[in-house]
């Protein structure tokens, strides 16, 4: 995300006159991360990496956005390749799995 900050009316004062005035784009490289990796809700974000560039940088204070929050939740992993053996009767319910072929997949 990158552009020019839109001109705004100076009123004058000690410094600079009257009149519009511009000459500043912001951009850069913005990220943002979680405060750590783990589920929840309600998660902080910081985000770093916006810029100030141009020749009236000098005129601009540039505040990274702050408040944001965001939820990580549960990734669904699914196992497949795994069969049931066959048995003889032995009067009981236990049933054996064969997972030599077994895979995990993230979902």
């Amino acid at each position: 995300m990158t552009g020019p900050i839109r001109p705004r009316w100076r009123d004058g004062g000690a410094v600079g006159g009257r009149g519009w005035h511009g000459g500043c784009d912001a951009g850069g490289t913005p990220a943002a991360t979680f405060d750590n990796k783990n589920v929840g809700t309600s998660k902080p974000v910081t985000v770093t990496g916006y810029a100030l560039a141009g020749a009236d940088i000098g005129n601009y204070t540039l505040s990274q956005p702050a408040g944001l929050s965001a939820d990580i939740t549960q990734a669904g992993l699914t196992v497949t390749g795994i069969t049931s053996n066959d048995k003889s009767y032995d009067g009981n319910t236990t049933a054996t799995l064969n997972t030599g072929g077994a895979t995990w997949r993230a979902m």
